[in-house]
């Protein structure tokens, strides 16, 4: 998430070099899709997702993501998570089920 934000934050640098002989409303123009993906980034995952561990970073956008009705094919989701927060993610997914009203079924693969 940091390269995307600063990837953003870089590109508003540009456009403020690029745009800073034209009109205030040039510049703001040109700045909107930038500043629009980084208020939803900040909006979606909060400022400090950096910050966290490798299980709550994965966790903290699954939370944000997680959507009614969705369709969500997980491969092994608990391998970042420690063993409070698999507990935590098992807890999250069935509750989540529990209020759509839509079943959950797994299968287990025998070697």
């Amino acid at each position: 998430m940091t390269g995307i934000r600063e990837e953003m934050e870089e590109a508003l640098r540009i456009v403020d070099q690029e745009y800073k002989d034209r009109s205030a409303t040039s510049q703001a123009l040109a700045k909107v899709p930038y500043l629009h993906q980084l208020g939803e980034i900040r909006q979606k995952y909060g400022e400090g997702l950096d910050s966290y561990s490798h299980g709550e970073s994965f966790l903290t956008p699954f939370q944000s993501r997680f959507a009614p009705n969705g369709l969500y094919l997980l491969d092994e989701p608990e391998a970042p998570l420690s063993p409070v927060r698999q507990l935590g993610f098992l807890s999250l997914v069935k509750n989540r089920w529990s209020r759509t009203g839509n079943s959950l079924s797994r299968r287990i693969r025998r070697s």
